[in-house]
């Protein structure tokens, strides 16, 4: 509950900075929203997320050992993140997501192209407050 709250408030800060703007995902945020399922679905496979990627995400994911949408399967499966909360997103195509887990929840930024396909991952972990 208290690292909910905390994902809360990073995400309020933001919109009041005007980096995120709380809306409910919009059609342009297929990709970023497949992608994410895929990442915090470790009991199946998300077919079509791997296809979300831009071609160079693709090759750096590939190179990571987890290409297709198989590979990303078994991402999902060694993070053991299985809660999605979408939090927000901004008008230069980042998507804020919150993972959660047995060990820990993330905040999580899905970068998107202007075609919304996710060009770039980026994570901090959620540090519960006192």
């Amino acid at each position: 509950m208290a690292a909910r709250v905390a994902s809360v408030i990073v995400v309020g800060i933001l919109a009041l900075a005007g980096i995120a703007d709380l809306v409910v995902p919009a059609p342009a945020h297929r990709c970023a929203d497949l992608v994410a399922r895929a990442l915090t679905s470790p009991r199946v496979t998300v077919r079509g997320a791997y296809d979300c990627f831009t071609p160079l995400e693709r090759a750096r994911v590939s190179a990571s050992g987890f290409g297709g949408d198989e590979g990303l399967h078994k991402l999902a499966a060694g993070q053991r993140h299985e809660h999605l909360a979408y939090l927000g997103s901004s008008a230069d195509g980042a998507v804020l997501y919150e993972f959660g887990g047995p060990a820990a929840n993330l905040i999580v930024v899905l970068y998107t192209d202007p075609d919304g396909r996710v060009n770039r991952i980026a994570d901090d972990p959620v540090v519960p407050g006192p």
